[in-house]
């Protein structure tokens, strides 16, 4: 990325401009940090408002549920995967969050007992306290985000802490 400013002189190419060259969406997010690379792909969008997204310069800080906040959807935890997603052939529909992709998340039981969520090459990506994973074992402590909704395993159960603008449904 560029920026330009007219300061005066003689119009010459430079060993940077020569180097330039167009992107594609897909390319963006191995030639960018994460922050930037959210920045310009929400740009190159839908034509929908980008999201406010916290950042530290490099990478997103999804947002935590706070403590005094209870969940806006439980789910029983069962031994088959539950996929989660935007469209209505998910588990878990994200309904309207167009910061989730179709087929976001996967989140599994291990054969020893315990829970992993799985990204399915999402977009926007899925966090678990904070980072950005492929893949993570889960505890009961750890915040998962996708989008705009914030999960959480309690009580034998996957919480979610969605947004005031998200619709969530379940099969």
């Amino acid at each position: 990325m560029f920026r330009c400013a007219i300061t005066g002189g003689d119009l010459a190419s430079t060993d940077e401009a020569a180097a330039f060259r167009w992107a594609t969406g897909a390319e963006v997010p191995g030639l960018a940090d994460e922050a930037c690379a959210i920045r310009v792909l929400d740009a190159l969008g839908t034509g929908h408002p980008a999201a406010v997204r916290q950042h530290d310069g490099v990478h997103l800080i999804p947002p935590a549920p706070g403590a005094d906040r209870r969940p806006t959807h439980r789910v029983q935890l069962p031994d088959k995967a539950i996929r989660i997603g935007r469209t209505s052939d998910n588990d878990l529909v994200l309904a309207d969050d167009l910061d989730s992709s179709r087929h976001h998340a996967e989140l599994r039981k291990s054969p020893a007992g315990s829970y992993e969520i799985i990204d399915l090459g999402s977009h926007n990506g899925t966090f678990v306290n904070g980072k950005r994973v492929s893949q993570a074992t889960l505890t009961d402590q750890d915040i998962i985000s996708i989008g705009h909704s914030t999960f959480r395993l309690a009580e034998g159960e996957l919480w979610q802490f969605a947004g005031d603008d998200s619709q969530t449904r379940a099969r």
